[in-house]
């Protein structure tokens, strides 16, 4: 199966690595995320930490909930022109992770 080996990914100003390398692998149609990132501004809205590579952006815009180290709500949201962004319920520069995002791919 085609395999892309794990990708690291080129960050927003303002977002930094937490400890795990934030990168992205492609396996077949499969799309594998790790890592997690920290947004050193807190903020509530939608924000762009990374543009996922060509070859591995969704077929159409995806949500998915996050967990962090704050009791905030989070959001991360993959979207089919590229942008990865994140969403906190409150100001909070927690990290977030990136484990456990995955999705197909045509």
């Amino acid at each position: 199966a085609y395999d892309t080996g794990w990708v690291t990914l080129t960050l927003e100003s303002g977002w930094t690595a937490g400890g795990q390398t934030p990168q992205v692998r492609r396996v077949g149609k499969l799309i594998i995320f790790r890592g997690h990132i920290v947004n050193s501004t807190a903020t509530t809205t939608l924000t762009r930490a990374f543009v996922i590579p060509q070859g591995f952006r969704p077929p159409a815009s995806l949500n998915f909930p996050q967990s962090t180290n704050s009791v905030t709500t989070l959001a991360a949201s993959a979207e089919a022109g590229g942008d990865m962004k994140f969403y906190a319920s409150a100001s909070t520069a927690g990290w977030r992770p990136l484990n456990g995002i995955s999705y197909m791919v045509d």
